[in-house]
């Protein structure tokens, strides 16, 4: 008997045991970080050539390696690997902020709907952004980051695909630009995010 409701007990941890382990891999981690001064982001940065061939390949880092203050408000720098400026950015309670033009542009519009479109200034003009796609997965690491997709046109051309998402910002960030020799859009940069360290 005694015998018996041992390998009963033992049989029911064993069961207990594997249930909370299924649960325990089966939960997506949630990330509560927000970027702060420090954060790093490892990116895997693509170039290409006008003819929209792959030209190079490089692990470059950003950072926010300090806070500014630009029209009376507080910016974070992100620096590139070689401590150069990339932007000033901040979050409101609608989105993702640059400092450019002189003045704050609406990057990434958070909360956001499928459809919604803003015209901002980026990249040396106006531009208008549309929310192009919501909830798309991209795993960073061991974690599948759900993302906000973003398209910027400019003279009626898609030159920007951006994936956001709040607690990591930059999923991924392309850059196209018009070929005048063959009268098509290429890829002119890639940025594709590895890790994030807060």
């Amino acid at each position: 008997m005694l015998v018996r409701n041992l390998l009963l007990s033992a049989l029911l941890l064993l069961i207990l045991a594997s249930c909370q382990k299924e649960i325990a891999f089966s939960t997506t981690p949630v990330v509560t970080y927000q970027p702060q001064l420090g954060t790093r982001w490892t990116y895997r940065s693509y170039t290409y050539n006008l003819s929209g061939s792959l030209n190079s390949t490089v692990d470059e880092f950003y950072r926010i390696s300090s806070i500014d203050t630009l029209g009376g408000e507080p910016w974070f720098n992100v620096t590139d690997s070689d401590a150069n400026t990339v932007f000033h950015l901040k979050v409101r309670p609608d989105g993702l902020y640059q400092y450019t033009n002189n003045s704050s542009n609406l990057l990434c519009k958070d909360s956001a709907a499928l459809g919604d479109s803003y015209t901002t200034y980026n990249n040396g003009g106006p531009e208008v952004f549309t929310v192009s796609g919501l909830k798309d997965t991209v795993d960073v690491g061991a974690v599948a980051v759900s993302t906000t997709f973003y398209t910027g046109v400019k003279n009626s051309y898609t030159v920007d695909y951006i994936l956001y998402n709040k607690a990591y910002w930059f999923l991924e960030k392309d850059i196209r630009r018009f070929n005048p020799f063959t009268g098509t859009m290429v890829n002119v940069s890639k940025l594709e995010l590895l890790a994030i360290a807060y």
